[in-house]
């Protein structure tokens, strides 16, 4: 196998794994509601029941919608940078 065929090889690897990783664990969104289950992905069929479990299961760059309700909190929230919480309109 020639040199400049195995470059090509491990460059369209981490081309390939770089596109995949950076569309698949950033800039998603999720979603939280009233009689969601934290068991679930998330989605907006699936939410999470918990503000606090998504924002420490959420990647960097993640959107978290929260849906009409009241949550109990049992202390404050702590959110990483780059994550965004607002509200759900679905």
């Amino acid at each position: 196998m020639s040199r400049f065929y195995k470059s090509f090889l491990i460059v369209s690897w981490l081309f390939l794994f770089g596109a995949f990783t950076s569309t698949s664990f950033s800039q998603q969104t999720f979603y939280v509601a009233i009689g969601g289950n934290n068991g679930d992905t998330g989605g907006q069929g699936d939410p999470w029941a918990t503000i606090q479990f998504a924002v420490d299961n959420v990647p960097s760059g993640s959107t978290i919608r929260v849906r009409a309700g009241s949550y109990e909190l049992t202390g404050s929230i702590s959110v990483n940078i780059g994550v965004n919480i607002g509200e759900s309109l679905t």
